[in-house]
């Protein structure tokens, strides 16, 4: 952490913040006249915000995580031998659900 400062504005730096760093913070701040001899004091209570990437992920019907990169299917063609399947009566149906976590304020999704 480091503290910013100047004649007019004053502030802190967070580095290395993760997740669970965010929350409701208290800042309290000292303030001196030149003279020295008045002193100010405030205190400030806000909610940070230290995580803002958001993870997006999928899971099934059934809520269990779905690998992003490996999502298998079949349907009733066979391209290895280039013939209709008998057993089978079309194309599968496959429904996720598209979830997000991490991100502040709550990530939307965009289709």
């Amino acid at each position: 952490m480091s503290v910013l400062f100047s004649e007019t504005s004053c502030g802190i730096n967070i580095g290395n913040a993760k997740p669970e760093h965010t929350g409701r913070w208290e800042m309290s701040a000292l303030g001196f006249s030149q003279s020295g001899s008045q002193a100010q004091v405030a205190d400030y209570l806000f909610t940070l915000y230290t995580f803002n990437q958001s993870t997006v992920y999928l899971v099934d019907d059934e809520d269990h995580d779905v690998d992003n990169d490996n999502i298998d299917t079949t349907y009733n063609y066979n391209d290895r031998s280039d013939d209709w399947e008998d057993e089978k009566s079309g194309w599968e149906s496959l429904e996720f659900i598209a979830r997000a976590y991490g991100g502040r304020p709550e990530p939307t999704f965009l289709w």
